[in-house]
């Protein structure tokens, strides 16, 4: 799925996928992001893109726009 694909991409770069510190956990959080419990949430990239396409979606509608 395109979840799991996008997991990969973050954790092949081995950075912390917040901050972009060197990632120390097994998912690649830095231990500063570890330590806040950031890593709670699962990955952030996901987490926005589901929400920036729903928002898309939504603003489409509000303003009568019609997907090309």
């Amino acid at each position: 799925s395109s979840q799991e694909l996008q997991l990969d991409v973050c954790v092949k770069s081995g950075r912390c996928v917040i901050c972009g510190g060197p990632g120390v956990s097994e998912a690649y959080y830095c231990k500063e992001c570890t330590i806040m419990e950031k890593d709670r949430d699962g990955c952030p990239k996901i987490v926005n893109l589901g929400s920036a396409k729903t928002d898309l979606f939504y603003e489409r509608k509000k303003f009568g726009h019609k997907k090309n």
